[in-house]
């Protein structure tokens, strides 16, 4: 069963969010509803000063082929996973500096947006970041992995607001009585929606790893059913997380019931998701999955 979870906190520990094009509009119901946030609290923690640099000696530096040799190691412990892993952990580190720098920028009368931040944000895009998910994951595997794909896609969503009134150019400044949308207390307690996420998603990518190893080699093709399925189930995710005017917060700590009702070989498949109908086409490069409004 797939579980919503949302949560308010300080800055330091919230991440991400802009919008990307959605068929669907809602794929929760039931269990799939998450809690309405607790008010938010607004931030007023300083970003924290970067630890002095120190010197490495030259004999310990790590040189082309040790690089080259740790790359292959993670890439045998993780299996096909590894690219999954080495750009979520970039991800994790583009929402965790943007969240330092939009904390920075927060006082009580307005909200600076640093360009910088934008940029971080829009870096850590879901959609960029399912390129890299491999298909033919087993259930035991493909679990603790969309996990960790919905704690970053519920932290980029939860930034959302931050990209909508920022600017990948120049710095903008939010003022507390500002009267059109998104508002300072409208981006202040949308950020808090990813902080649940932010707050487990180390533990949960060093478990997902773990499992990871036992799986070394994965089968399926990129226009197999099993790579169908994978286009929807993440579409769920970014469907429950960001579509319309949703703003992160869903946590998905299982996997969604899917039934198959239909479709034809390698072109195109139909079924249903925790209930909520799909259909997914082959578009020549990959399946494009779109769900029901629920």
């Amino acid at each position: 069963m797939v579980r919503g979870m949302r949560g308010t906190t300080r800055l330091t520990v919230v991440l991400l969010g802009t919008a990307i094009a959605l068929s669907a509009c809602s794929t929760r119901t039931g269990d799939d509803a998450a809690a309405p946030a607790a008010a938010p609290t607004a931030p007023t923690t300083s970003a924290p000063s970067a630890p002095a640099r120190q010197a490495v000696p030259d004999d310990v530096r790590p040189t082309k082929e040790t690089r080259v040799a740790d790359t292959n190691t993670a890439r045998r412990s993780t299996g096909e996973l590894a690219a999954y892993f080495a750009a979520a952990e970039r991800a994790d580190a583009h929402l965790r500096r943007a969240a330092v720098l939009v904390n920075h920028g927060m006082t009580k009368d307005r909200l600076r947006i640093a360009p910088e931040a934008v940029r971080a944000i829009q870096a850590a895009s879901p959609q960029a970041l399912a390129t890299t998910l491999p298909p033919g994951m087993p259930p035991r595997l493909m679990r603790p992995v969309l996990l960790t794909f919905s704690e970053l896609t519920s932290r980029y969503y939860a930034m959302r607001f931050v990209l909508e009134a920022g600017d990948a150019r120049r710095e903008v400044v939010v003022p507390r009585d500002r009267v059109f949308s998104p508002t300072l207390a409208e981006i202040v307690e949308a950020l808090g929606n990813g902080a649940p996420a932010a707050e487990r998603f180390r533990r949960d990518l060093a478990a997902a790893k773990a499992i990871a190893g036992d799986y070394p080699t994965l089968t399926a093709g990129p226009r197999s059913r099993a790579a169908a399925e994978l286009a929807t189930r993440v579409e769920q995710i970014v469907s429950a997380n960001g579509c319309c005017v949703e703003t992160g917060g869903e946590i998905f700590t299982s996997l969604a019931p899917l039934r198959w009702t239909g479709g034809r070989e390698r072109h195109s498949w139909t079924g249903t998701i925790n209930g909520i109908g799909f259909h997914t086409t082959w578009t020549g490069k990959h399946w494009d999955a779109r769900l029901d409004a629920g």
